[in-house]
């Protein structure tokens, strides 16, 4: 394993340092931006033992869904480390698609690099370098946390930590399980979920599909600002039932069950 502090000579792009944290500059054509790659060449910089990371990023390189992906590994593994990753994103549409998606609301989103560094000085100066986003629950295999609780005419099922492609597979496991177990009214506590991706969106949309099939509804409750921002922008409100509150979700399904109707 290679020791933390020390920069690999093989990292592939130039890397500058402001005290303790980096700069890292990938090259204007994307040559480095494939998801695993990105991922790969943030973290190395992450590895050498950096307080911080500043990615300068070219604009083409943000606006495919993989590639914000690799861009939330690599902030949860410096988080995880007790650091911070900060985006330079110069191309004000792929800003703009930033936003959409709500990276900018789980790490901080500059469009120069001297912004950035300005601003990380500040916070260093000050104590509180790397915020810009929501603490993030877990990393690696406790990424996502789902707890299981049969009730009386429904099942309830509470999601914790970030849903991402990573974690993609466990949640329609578990989710797929309860289905066919025979309990298809499902209401879904989002209020502990901090990130959800397309990948996992997705993964509610056919669930929900699942359960309608079997004659029941899969309900979803208390999603945080950033998570419901996502569902709203994958068109996850137009096919399934988003409620406030678990207790609200919970009465919509009631009402829908042969118990509730009886």
């Amino acid at each position: 394993m290679r020791a933390r502090g020390v920069v690999p000579d093989d990292s592939g792009f130039p890397v500058r340092w402001f005290g303790g944290f980096a700069v890292v500059e990938l090259p204007a054509d994307g040559g480095f931006l494939t998801p695993p790659a990105l991922a790969g060449e943030l973290c190395a910089v992450l590895d050498a033992g950096a307080a911080g990371l500043i990615a300068d990023l070219p604009g083409a390189g943000v606006s495919d869904s993989a590639c914000l992906d690799a861009l939330m590994r690599a902030a949860r593994r410096a988080r995880g480390w007790g650091s911070w990753l900060r985006l330079v994103v110069r191309d004000p549409g792929a800003r703009k698609v930033v936003r959409l998606v709500a990276l900018d609301e789980v790490m901080p989103v500059h469009a120069s690099v001297t912004g950035a560094i300005e601003a990380a000085a500040r916070e260093a100066a000050t104590g509180a370098a790397g915020g810009g986003g929501p603490p993030h629950a877990g990393t690696g295999a406790d990424l996502l946390t789902v707890a299981v609780s049969a009730r009386e005419g429904y099942t309830l099922v509470s999601l914790s930590g970030e849903g991402d492609v990573t974690v993609r597979g466990l949640l329609r496991a578990a989710l797929t399980a309860q289905v066919t177990a025979g309990t298809p009214y499902l209401v879904l506590d989002l209020s502990g979920l901090d990130y959800i991706d397309a990948s996992c969106v997705q993964v509610l949309w056919r669930l929900s599909q699942m359960a309608e099939g079997a004659g029941g509804r899969l309900g979803l409750a208390a999603p945080q600002p950033l998570v419901a921002r996502v569902m709203e922008l994958w068109g996850a409100y137009q096919v399934i039932g988003v409620h406030d509150s678990v207790a609200e979700a919970v009465g919509a399904a009631l009402c829908m069950s042969p118990a509730g109707q009886s």
